[in-house]
C-alpha cells in the first residue's frame, strides 16, 4: 500500500523538456501476430485513448468467441492476435463481429505493417500512458496544471489541491473485476490509504461539496463515474477539492497518474 503523502520533487515528469500530459488526441497501438511474428502485424489508430479503452472493453467482454479468445491486451499500446483463428483485418467486414465493430466505425482504423523481411515498421509517436486498471493506486493531478495534485490534508480533514504534496488513492470500479481497464461509464470509488473512502461532504459556499475522507471503519463508499474526473465535476474551491453531483462540469478536469 502506498504512503499517505509524498513530497513532489518533479511533479510534471518532463519529456524532452516539456510536461508529459496525457493527450486527448489520436491514440496508437500495435497488434502483433502471435503465430509467427512475421505477417499480419498492424498499427491501430484510435480517435482517442478513451476510444481505445472502450474498444478493448467491448472486445474482451464480447460473447463473440472470435474476438474474446483471440485478441489479447499486453499493455495499453501492445496487443496480440492469432490469424490462424481469425484475422483482425476482418474486423469491419466480417458480419460475425458486426455487433462490436459497428460501435467503432469512424472512431478506429488499422494499417497493415510490412512483413518482417520488409525491415521496416511504423514508429508510433511517444505517448504518456497510465494503465487505468481497477483496484490500483494512483495519484490525481490537474489536467491544465500537472504540478497540482490531490492531497489528503489530515489537519483539515479535506482533500486539497497541492503543488508540494500528493496522496495516492485506490480507485476501484466495483462492478467489474479487479484489474479490468476502467472506462468513462464505470462507477468508481476512491479510497485514501489507511483512512477510508473519499466522499462528498460539507457543501461549499462556491458550489459543490467538499471531499472528505470517511473513517477507516466506514464501509460506505460514494460512487462517482470514472468520466467525472475528466469532465470537470471536481474543482478546487480555493485549495479544497469539491464535487458537483450531476452537474455539467467546468474547467479542464483531473487525470489519474502514477
Amino acid at each position: 500500500m502506498p504512503t499517505t503523502a509524498t513530497s513532489i520533487v518533479n511533479a510534471s515528469q518532463c519529456v524532452g523538456g516539456q510536461a508529459a500530459v496525457a493527450s486527448d488526441g489520436v491514440f496508437y497501438a500495435y497488434i502483433n501476430n502471435i503465430a509467427d511474428d512475421n505477417t499480419w502485424r498492424y498499427t491501430l489508430i484510435f480517435a482517442s485513448r478513451d476510444v481505445a479503452d472502450q474498444w478493448w472493453r467491448a472486445v474482451s467482454t464480447s460473447n463473440v468467441a472470435l474476438l474474446q479468445t483471440n485478441i489479447q491486451r499486453i499493455t495499453p499500446q501492445f496487443y496480440t492476435h492469432d490469424p490462424r483463428q481469425w484475422n483482425i483485418y476482418l474486423f469491419f467486414t466480417d458480419p460475425r463481429v458486426a455487433t462490436v465493430a459497428d460501435q467503432f466505425r469512424g472512431k478506429f482504423f488499422m494499417v497493415l505493417e510490412n512483413d518482417r523481411v520488409g525491415r521496416g515498421i511504423s514508429i508510433i509517436p511517444p505517448q504518456t500512458v497510465v494503465d487505468y486498471t481497477s483496484g490500483n493506486w494512483f495519484t490525481i493531478r490537474s489536467r491544465s496544471n500537472p504540478n497540482h495534485y490531490w492531497f489528503y490534508d489530515e489537519s483539515q480533514g479535506f482533500i486539497v489541491s497541492s503543488s508540494t504534496n500528493r496522496t495516492s488513492f485506490q480507485i476501484n470500479a466495483p462492478d467489474v473485476a479487479v484489474g479490468t481497464v476502467m472506462i468513462g461509464t464505470d462507477d468508481i470509488t476512491i479510497r485514501a490509504p489507511n483512512q477510508g473512502y473519499v466522499n462528498p461532504g460539507v457543501a461549499s459556499a462556491t458550489g459543490g461539496n467538499s471531499l472528505q475522507v470517511a473513517g477507516a471503519s466506514s464501509q460506505v463508499a460514494f460512487r462517482y463515474k470514472f468520466s467525472d474526473l475528466k469532465r470537470g465535476l471536481f474543482s478546487a474551491s480555493g485549495t479544497v477539492i469539491t464535487y458537483v453531483h450531476g452537474g455539467a462540469g467546468a474547467g479542464s478536469g483531473w487525470e489519474i497518474w502514477q
